[in-house]
């Protein structure tokens, strides 16, 4: 019996590690595109990024290469606003999920809490949950974590509340490239699609054309079709701390998108953008400058 456990676990195992690495669209090993994303798409990721410490000679990473833990982040609202307590964005417990929800109960009479956990940061490396993880989606955390370094390489001034609407947007269009030329490129762009709907739903919520129930349901209503990755990110209750979270993604996604299309070529894009300096309101007025 025992014998017969063992080996489902171990073609459990299997059937994720193809899952992970190989898929219509990509038909690259995940472990390829550390590598591409910093010498092809010239971002300056740094040392170790999503580095693998053990492959197999297909280039597929074996399991003691990555992490076991999720990482924990606690984001602090007004109730009666969406408008962060603390200072900052977020404060960041690492691994720590115990001290994270300890901190997060010890304010939430007050404030609206969000506890967020994610298995990708800026971190770079590889965690089991991202072995569950749709290979796109894996992809899609790589780009969108370079472009992080890639802030902090050139030593960007870029104010925090554009800079994950950025790496979204770069993310997102570098899977649209990476489709191109392939057999079926309808799958990247389904996958763009369906984070662009949260987007706009989220900022309908935080502009209360939605409530945050209906905000949720509509949320869910896409995320209940889309992959674990997706889930993770999204399926929290909508309080104003969650907002807060999701304004940074959000708020000016869709302007940096439209300013990307009349560019037209993403490094002189992405370089313009990350040139900008100042508080929120003036690189806002700046960006819709430069869509004039």
């Amino acid at each position: 019996m025992l014998r017969w456990l063992l080996i489902i676990f171990w073609l459990l195992l299997v059937s994720l590690n193809v899952r992970l690495f190989f898929a219509p669209g990509l038909q690259r090993p995940v472990s390829f595109y550390p590598t591409y994303i910093s010498e092809e798409l010239n971002l300056k990721t740094g040392k170790d990024f999503f580095s693998c410490t053990r492959v197999n000679a297909n280039g597929e990473l074996l399991p003691d290469s990555v992490l076991h833990a999720m990482f924990y982040y606690v984001y602090v609202s007004e109730k009666k606003e969406v408008k962060s307590v603390t200072g900052q964005a977020f404060r960041s417990f690492w691994t720590d999920s115990f001290s994270a929800f300890k901190y997060a109960d010890s304010l939430k009479t007050m404030y609206d809490v969000l506890v967020y956990r994610t298995a990708g940061t800026a971190a770079a490396r590889f965690s089991y949950r991202m072995f569950m993880y749709e290979p796109a989606s894996v992809v899609f955390i790589m780009l969108h974590e370079a472009v992080h370094r890639h802030k902090s390489g050139v030593d960007s001034k870029l104010p925090y509340v554009f800079e994950e609407a950025l790496c979204d947007v770069m993310a997102n269009y570098y899977l649209q490239q990476l489709a191109k030329g392939t057999a079926d490129s309808s799958w990247a762009k389904k996958y763009t699609w369906k984070l662009e709907k949260v987007y706009g739903i989220i900022n309908q919520t935080t502009s209360g054309l939605l409530t945050k129930q209906q905000g949720h349901e509509a949320i869910l209503a896409i995320t209940s079709q889309s992959d674990l990755f997706v889930r993770d990110r999204y399926e929290y209750e909508i309080n104003n701390a969650y907002l807060v979270r999701y304004s940074t993604y959000c708020r000016y996604y869709f302007l940096l998108k439209e300013l990307l299309i009349k560019t037209g070529d993403a490094d002189t894009f992405l370089k313009k953008v990350l040139s900008l300096k100042g508080n929120e309101s003036t690189v806002h007025e700046l960006l819709k400058k430069l869509l004039r």
